[in-house]
This record gives C-alpha cells, structure tokens and sequence, in this order.
C-alpha cells in the first residue's frame, strides 16, 4: 500500500520501504516498486550519509534540502546521488522504518506539502500492521512458556503430515511429561512449578532443530514435529533432550529443583 500510495500520491517511479530494527540498529527491506532482479538505486545504510542523518534527526530530507541548505550540503559528499527523498516512519518517537523515493517530479511543490502527509499515514498503518501481527502472535502462542500452543500444533501438525506425505519425506513428533509435576507446586508452591515449565519450555527450544514445531499440549505436556527426522533421528534428539533435562541444575529461590521427564516417540 505504501507502495502503491508513493507511486499515486507523490508520482515517484521508484519506492523502497525498509523496516528498522530498534535493538541491532539495522534495516531491512520490506518491499520494492521495481522487479526483484533489478538493483535497487539506493541502498540505506543506517551508518552512512543521508540515511544516518535521518535516523539520527527523525526528519524527512529531500534532494533539494541537499542542494540549497548549506548545513546539509556537506551529506552529498558522501552520497552525490542521493535518493529524491528519504522519509522516516515514526509514531510517538518511536522509528518503525524508513520509505525511500526516487523519480518524483522536479521542483513540485504540491508533493513537497503532501510528504509529512504521506509519512504520517504511512507510519501509522505500519504501526497499525505490527500491533495486529502481535495480537496475532499472542493469541498463537502459550502465555506463560512462549511455545506454540496446542491449537496452533495441531494446524502445524496437519500441514505438515500432509507434507511429508506428498513429499515423501520422514516425519516423526515427540512428547514429554515432566515426573511428579504436582510435587513442585505442593512442596514450593505454583511459582515453582511456572518456574520449572517455563525452564522446561527454553530447554525444548534450545536442544531441538530450528526447523522442530515445539508446542505446550497442555498442564506439564510438550510436544514437538520433528520434519524430515526419521525414528532414529527423533529417539536420539529425545534422548539427549531428556539426559539434558535431568543434569540441569535448576534452581528456584535457592532451592535446586531435581526435574525429570518421560518421552514418547
């Protein structure tokens, strides 16, 4: 949509969106005008020349800022062919992103009104998109361990059944249940056992395959799809996942938590 708006709106050829990145500092395309095998005409550099300047100032900066303000001037150095305007993507301070705009009409001044405009909106239906993504991603995901939850693993687990299916390919699913769970919550209270699934839950994610679907079933039961992993494979990750479990020193308010679980393959 930002895209299109770009190309509608301010007449620009070409727009470039990129998403930021608060906690590595960095950007990411999002999207381009052009085909994907054709080179973008800008590539945004947060360390670099007038993207940086952007960031660092949250303002929007045309080509024609470049070439008759002289504070500025000094950016063409370092970029002497800069986009014909660079727009951050900002609500309440907060930078989301970064839109990118080459070919718009010379000396218009009717797009020069209509930037902060554009930016404004453009902000906020980024804004907009990544709360609905986030809501999303809450309601898929167990809330106290961050697994995937047992609704979500069985929409997975059908998908890629019928994967492996018409592939061909192996697929195996494991599954646990921590021993005498009820045990942690009436000795030290429901705070320990929170505490033990949740270490439980980190354990699973940390020792499985990044391409494993691993889920909370439900009470003290995990589970995960094990795609393209025949028996042996899943009996050997369920193994050492087990073996892991039961060395780990697990401590909870200066006790140590001795927890152990049983597999299913």
């Amino acid at each position: 949509t930002v895209v299109r708006t770009a190309a509608n709106l301010l007449k620009s050829s070409d727009c470039q969106v990129y998403v930021w990145n608060a906690a590595t500092r960095t950007l990411t395309p999002a999207s381009l005008m052009a085909a994907p095998d054709v080179p973008a005409k800008h590539v945004a550099r947060p360390d670099h020349g007038v993207t940086q300047w952007v960031i660092a100032n949250r303002q929007i900066i045309t080509r024609e800022d470049l070439e008759k303000d002289y504070a500025l001037r000094g950016l063409l150095d370092d970029e002497p062919n800069p986009p014909d305007a660079l727009i951050p993507l900002t609500v309440g301070g907060e930078l989301l992103g970064l839109v990118v705009l080459h070919g718009m009409p010379a000396n218009s001044q009717h797009g020069a009104r209509l930037l902060p405009i554009f930016a404004t909106v453009c902000a906020l239906g980024v804004k907009n998109a990544q709360l609905f993504q986030r809501i999303e991603e809450m309601a898929r995901r167990d809330g106290l361990t961050g697994l995937w939850n047992r609704a979500t693993f069985n929409e997975s687990l059908d998908r890629l059944t019928q994967q492996a299916r018409d592939q061909q390919h192996p697929l195996c699913v494991v599954m646990s249940d921590v021993d005498h769970f009820k045990k942690f919550n009436d000795t030290f209270g429901h705070q320990a056992g929170d505490h033990v699934l949740r270490e439980v839950a980190r354990l699973w994610k940390a020792s499985l395959p990044d391409s494993a679907v691993v889920a909370r079933y439900g009470g003290e039961e995990f589970i995960a799809i094990l795609p393209n992993s025949n028996l042996a494979r899943a009996r050997e990750l369920a193994e050492s996942l087990r073996g892991e479990l039961q060395a780990y020193p697990l401590d909870f308010e200066g006790q140590e938590l001795h927890v152990t679980a049983s597999f299913g393959i």
